[in-house]
């Protein structure tokens, strides 16, 4: 397991733990505050998703090859 696939895992707990704490934290305690917790946490996850995306998809065609 190298670097980026470190960052792919954590950055796809973070997400999904700063999104759910923003909506829980939208609902029961302050509006603005989850909000702003909810777009930080879709920002990290779809970050994430991009970068894992390009990432495996270079694993499998680099060098021309397909594994």
């Amino acid at each position: 397991m190298n670097l980026l696939e470190v960052f792919i895992i954590l950055g796809s707990i973070v997400g999904s733990v700063l999104f759910s704490g923003g909506v829980l934290w939208m609902i029961f305690i302050n509006w603005m505050t989850g909000f702003t917790a909810l777009g930080i946490g879709s920002t990290v996850i779809v970050i994430t998703m991009l970068v894992a995306l390009i990432y495996y998809m270079w694993e499998v065609y680099h060098d021309g090859e397909k594994h």
